[in-house]
């Protein structure tokens, strides 16, 4: 929020969009997001509704450039122009990041209620030079959230989202998770059984030779991994 706040400073809007998502063609998915002054149901409605959105595909197909969107951009796509009323935006400006995960991108959109002022070209290009900054910022706050979850030896932290793509992860991730899935190999997202414990918000995952300690911070998922151990196998009780 107080990124978002600094950002409607230097661009004056309305609104703002923050997060990460995912793309494959022209189906996107938004994993984890922040959203300033608009309603909370709108990452679910781009998910389920609106999976060839019109700005999602331009912004993915033409990454870390800043562009702008209105009222005749809406118009050829019924549904991206229904997300836009809903969301109470006459014009946007949009980008998207290419994320250090094969996949997975960054992006920030700004929107203004009004037609008039128009986002310019200097609007854009401060978009632009600002966008990294914002990616380098939400994994420096995913690393020291993960720090301050370190137990001792032998566990290896990692931040993911609701989908279980991987954003930042610690050394020793990718072993751990190869002694219980050897066929998982450095895939960009978690294995299926730690999706599914992450996605059913789940705090603690047992496999046979590891065990995942899960915590969840906004839309993202700390998840310490470490060896199981014949206790971990013991009820509460």
């Amino acid at each position: 929020r107080s990124c978002l706040e600094l950002l409607s400073d230097m661009i004056p809007s309305d609104c703002g969009w923050w997060g990460r998502a995912s793309f494959d063609g022209s189906v996107h998915r938004v994993h984890c997001s922040y959203l300033y002054h608009l309603p909370e149901d709108v990452p679910e409605l781009l998910n389920f509704n609106d999976p060839n959105n019109l700005v999602a595909h331009r912004v993915t197909s033409m990454p870390d450039r800043a562009h702008s969107f209105g009222p005749s951009d809406w118009a050829r796509q019924p549904s991206t122009a229904e997300l836009a009323e809903h969301m109470g935006i006459e014009q946007a400006i949009c980008i998207a990041h290419p994320s250090g995960v094969q996949g997975l991108v960054s992006f920030l959109s700004v929107g203004r209620s009004a037609t008039e002022p128009a986002f310019g070209a200097e609007d854009r290009h401060l978009l632009e030079w600002l966008m990294p900054h914002f990616a380098a910022a939400l994994d420096l706050c995913c690393v020291t959230q993960m720090g301050q979850l370190h137990k001792g030896d032998g566990v290896s932290l990692l931040t993911t989202d609701i989908d279980g793509w991987i954003h930042v992860s610690e050394a020793g991730v990718d072993a751990l998770l190869c002694q219980e899935w050897p066929q998982w190999m450095s895939s960009p997202q978690l294995p299926v059984p730690m999706t599914q414990a992450i996605a059913a918000r789940k705090t603690r995952y047992v496999g046979r030779k590891i065990r995942a300690d899960i915590r969840w911070s906004g839309g993202h998922a700390l998840v310490a991994l470490r060896r199981s151990e014949p206790r971990d196998l013991l009820t509460r009780q």
